[in-house]
């Protein structure tokens, strides 16, 4: 257990995949054909101790920073649409929505190194702070993780790892130039010594707004067969552009051999072409510290503390002034202590403290400022009842400010039967209402009034999931059944007297589905991965299904992979399949034939295929050529709304990259 215990001391803290005492790199090094399927690296997200991904009890897909390089995604939205069925990102009014396996924004927690994330809109947050060129790898936790994680983390959690350096220098410089003049520039500098590394991110991106007119009239449908138009003439919609810029910075200090130092920080700075006069200026700041001390080498203690600011502006263009409009500012907290037993396996127990600031125009005047405290207790117990059978259970105390205590606890077991792993899981949810959903009083561009509700109680859920996975030489494949059901879910009403929508407990909904995965390395370079997920979601509000999600998501992936000694070539092509959608919306002005007020409407989004092209050439290790297309059948949506493609058809792209220290690698 040597192995495990010094990933605690480490892995945790520096963000990268470590290596058991066991684990030896495969022949061909890491773009090694069969490395994707030894599932041997250590992951933390599913149990917040490190743990060997075949080993962890609930299935984690991990994304790599290969598979990261291959795909050639420059924002971490068009990553995870790329790699993972059943997740979907759409726009509407300068805003992106995720909606993963069913579940909203307000609902995925995102995190970064294992820290919340400040600021939001619409429930999301904003998914252009998640800076790609930073990323070493993505953990995904699909289902109820607030046992471990707290509110917002019902439907799942995206955990990304950030890089560290791994060489005792390194220096990328790299460049990418597409259509819309899609320009993204940036470089990393890191140093690695046994007791110092040092690692800086630096990357600036920028894109042209476009617009995108519907090629025909969209109507939606009554029950008595009545149509209307959503408008009378074909509508266009404008996608803005922007420019950002993305500094990160991390240092791992190791003063003595018990304790290791984390020190991280973060500037970003997003400007968003709303209009010609005025512009959405986002920017965040954030601060971390983590200390590490190994007791002995079977215990150890960790403490962090984490500050992250995000702030809106509106940028007046001609007056070259900034006027800020929000402010959330959350400070972190937590202290952990972990301890592996000779035979009662790993016990962990922690505190953690999360405070939650919002100064926002959309607060009533008088009171532009809320804030909300969070005291956690938590612990968790991961044992071996049998030589095959893994148990981990635990539980968390939260003690809202606002909403008292309230306990979520999680079990998990996992049974190998090799070649075949069995997973089962049960995990309790809790989410506590957003300082948003208890104060706005905001006129919606003069539209509607959105208004708060301090009467609303924290949403509950239990969620259920059942898995089996199979791995041997070059096929790896599992299927995951999930159920997750969610009580006083809270949502928005409309009111027609009032012209105004307000928050409230709607009552319950339900959302389970399959996933599949299959992946299929064949000899000479090649190799297959499809992933197929279905989701039944049951988001009901005043007897209407509100839900807005595809029930069948695809993504395929064909890939071929050369390597000579200076010589590199990859060539993926991947493919998102994503089926037709009913949407159904309650019309309380609606006059039916017989007199009686208020209908349900229906209207449909089509389905439709993306796909992308990416070849790159690998020169000497050192100098990397990318060249592709996206949306390589340049497909457009006839109708553009809050449920169709953003596409504004093909486009095409070329970058390069350049590793500086390889050019001085002795060659043998």
């Amino acid at each position: 257990m040597r192995h495990i215990l010094l990933a605690v001391g480490s892995l945790a803290l520096l963000g990268r995949p470590a290596l058991s005492a066991k684990e030896k790199t495969p022949p061909g090094g890491a773009d090694d054909p069969l490395y994707d399927l030894k599932s041997e690296e250590i992951v933390v997200t599913a149990t917040r101790t490190p743990k060997l991904l075949k080993d962890v009890p609930v299935i984690t897909r991990v994304i790599r920073s290969e598979e990261i390089r291959k795909t050639d995604a420059t924002t971490v939205k068009d990553l995870l649409e790329l790699v993972m069925p059943g997740i979907e990102f759409t726009s509407h009014g300068g805003t992106t929505n995720i909606n993963l396996s069913g579940m909203g924004a307000n609902y995925v927690l995102f995190l970064i190194d294992g820290e919340r994330i400040a600021g939001e809109a619409r429930d999301n947050i904003d998914y252009d702070r998640l800076n790609v060129a930073n990323i070493e790898r993505i953990e995904v936790v699909k289902g109820a993780a607030s046992a471990l994680y707290g509110s917002n983390a019902i439907g799942g959690v995206v955990n990304i790892i950030t890089k560290k350096a791994t060489k005792p220098w390194q220096l990328n410089l790299n460049g990418r130039y597409g259509s819309l003049n899609e320009q993204r520039y940036g470089g990393s500098l890191g140093f690695n010594t046994r007791r110092f590394n040092s690692f800086t991110t630096g990357t600036y991106k920028h894109r042209n707004s476009y617009s995108m007119t519907d090629s025909k009239v969209s109507y939606i449908e009554y029950p008595d067969g009545t149509q209307q138009p959503t408008d009378e003439l074909p509508t266009t919609t404008r996608i803005y552009g922007y420019s950002d810029w993305d500094i990160d910075q991390k240092f791992v200090i190791r003063p003595v051999d018990p304790l290791t130092m984390t020190l991280a920080g973060t500037y970003y700075n997003h400007e968003q072409y709303s209009s010609d006069k005025v512009h959405d200026l986002f920017r965040g700041y954030t601060g971390r510290i983590h200390l590490n001390y190994a007791v002995n080498e079977r215990q150890n203690i960790e403490a962090s503390y984490k500050f992250d600011e995000y702030d809106k502006f509106d940028y007046y263009l001609r007056l070259d002034e900034k006027d800020k409009n929000y402010v959330n500012i959350q400070h972190t907290a937590r202290l952990q202590y972990n301890n592996i037993f000779r035979k009662a396996g790993t016990l962990t127990v922690g505190a953690e403290f999360f405070g939650d600031k919002l100064d926002t125009y959309q607060f009533k005047g008088d009171e532009p400022e809320h804030s909300t405290k969070t005291y956690v207790a938590f612990a968790q117990h991961d044992v071996n009842l049998l030589p095959q059978l893994n148990l981990v259970y635990g539980a968390r105390m939260d003690y809202h400010s606002t909403y008292g205590a309230h306990l979520t606890p999680k079990a998990s077991l996992m049974y190998k039967l090799r070649p075949v792993t069995l997973r089962a899981s049960y995990g309790e949810g809790f989410k506590s209402p957003t300082l948003k959903e208890l104060y706005t009083d905001w006129s919606h561009q003069g539209m509607f009034q959105l208004i708060g509700n301090p009467d609303l109680i924290p949403e509950k859920s239990r969620n259920f999931s059942l898995s089996a996975e199979y791995t041997q030489k070059r096929v790896s494949a599992s299927v995951i059944g999930y159920y997750n059901r969610i009580r006083d879910k809270i949502s928005t009403v409309w009111n027609a007297a009032a012209d105004s929508s307000f928050y409230t407990n709607i009552g319950r909904s339900t959302v389970w589905g399959i996933d599949a995965n299959v992946s299929v390395k064949l000899p000479y370079g090649f190799g297959i991965t499809a992933s197929y997920a279905y989701i039944h979601d049951s988001q009901p509000v005043d007897g209407v299904n509100t839900s807005t999600a595809r029930p069948h998501t695809a993504t395929v992936r064909f890939e071929y992979g050369l390597k000579r000694q200076n010589y590199g070539l990859d060539v993926n092509l991947t493919g998102r399949i994503l089926s037709a959608v009913t949407t159904h919306t309650f019309d309380d002005e609606y006059i039916n034939p017989d007199g009686s007020v208020g209908a349900v409407y229906r209207q449909r989004y089509p389905a439709y295929t993306m796909w992308k092209l990416v070849v790159t050439q690998r020169f000497r290790n050192a100098v990397s050529l990318n060249l592709g297309a996206d949306n390589l059948f340049n497909y457009k949506a006839d109708v553009h709304s809050f449920n169709t493609s953003v596409s504004p058809g093909i486009t095409f792209f070329a970058g390069v990259s350049l590793d500086v220290e390889q050019l001085f690698r002795k060659r043998k």
